[in-house]
């Protein structure tokens, strides 16, 4: 069936109407543009689109870094990965997560000494990976709403491989 000049017109308005729609409804619900990436082929992530990967070489595990100015993402797969435990920092506060059927647990809290430019400071752990693996990985933000957007990075994990 052929379409008309005007009626192509319509359904490209109304394509280029529902796109604006969805993208206001994103900004209004804290939406910003992501990426997928992958850490040591573990473990799945959506972070925002403009953090540019930082290579770190790890001793007795896998490292990595994420940063975009603002926020700086670190991870660390591995036997000895920080258990967290920041109880005793300034504006503490812990939340509990299941990711890909595994607990995890996430630290909230303020510390300009680990971070004087992005001093809040959103920590996550995983006891149990897989072979003996944990995960730790840090958020560290210019703001308290980085600790927002953190949230919504831990979030979005998935871990890939089932190797427990």
């Amino acid at each position: 069936m052929r379409t008309s000049d005007g009626t192509r017109r319509i359904q490209r308005w109304h394509a280029l109407l529902l796109a604006g729609v969805l993208a206001i409804a994103a900004t209004a619900c804290g939406g910003e543009a992501t990426e997928t990436v992958t850490f040591a082929d573990r473990i799945q992530a959506d972070i925002p689109a403009d953090m540019e990967r930082q290579d770190l070489q790890g001793f007795d595990s896998a490292v990595g870094r994420w940063s975009n100015g603002e926020l700086e993402l670190t991870y660390d797969i591995g036997r000895f990965s920080d258990p967290l435990g920041y109880g005793d920092r300034d504006e503490f506060r812990i939340s509990l997560l299941t990711i890909s059927d595994r607990s995890a647990t996430i630290e909230y809290f303020y510390d300009t000494e680990m971070d004087s430019a992005r001093p809040w400071i959103a920590a996550l752990h995983i006891p149990d990976l897989g072979n003996g693996d944990a995960l730790t990985m840090y958020v560290h933000a210019a703001d308290e709403d980085g600790q927002d957007a953190a949230l919504r990075i831990f979030r979005s994990l998935k871990v890939l491989d089932d190797a427990s």
